[in-house]
């Protein structure tokens, strides 16, 4: 069956997680047949996705600077609202912000394109032979739930059209 690599990714985290979930001894079997069949897929988009050169140093000065030129709240800590700092003089950190983005230049423009071209790749479509669940093993299977869990169904979604065969 052939899918996309953005795809396997979600089939993955689906199937990591339902291995949690399933005490079954076949279905237990199954998900580890379908992990192994797209283990080299997922080995290889990690590869794929791993930053540039000079990314992670830039981020780490980026969020340095923005730490600094946030608004502390009483103990002395940055203040987020959402997942960005509330800057204070927002003048002065652009300005700061912009030299830094210069720094950085040439890994910048280099980790856009590889993200340009990440996209491509994912999207991309690789022939997967996966391993068949039957609705009727996983009927019969104690399926443990952990609380904050989106539920089953959410985790079910993302798999059940490409290894749950209705069949009985």
């Amino acid at each position: 069956m052939y899918i996309s690599r953005q795809r396997i990714i979600s089939i993955s985290e689906g199937l990591t997680r339902l291995s949690k979930m399933t005490n079954d001894v076949e279905v237990s079997y199954a998900i580890a047949k379908n992990m192994r069949e797209i283990r080299s897929e997922i080995e290889a988009i990690s590869a794929a996705s791993q930053p540039v050169p000079g990314i992670i140093e830039y981020e780490n000065k980026r969020i340095s600077l923005a730490k600094k030129f946030s608004k502390k709240d009483d103990a002395g800590q940055p203040v987020v609202s959402g997942i960005e700092f509330v800057i204070e003089d927002r003048s002065i950190f652009d300005e700061e912000l912009a030299e830094l983005r210069e720094e950085y230049k040439e890994a910048l423009e280099k980790n856009e394109t590889k993200n340009e071209e990440l996209k491509l790749f994912l999207n991309g479509s690789v022939d997967i032979n996966f391993h068949m669940i039957q609705f009727a093993q996983l009927k019969k299977c104690t399926l443990e739930v952990q609380e904050g869990d989106p539920g089953l169904g959410v985790l079910l979604a993302s798999i059940i059209e490409l290894i749950i065969s209705p069949c009985s």
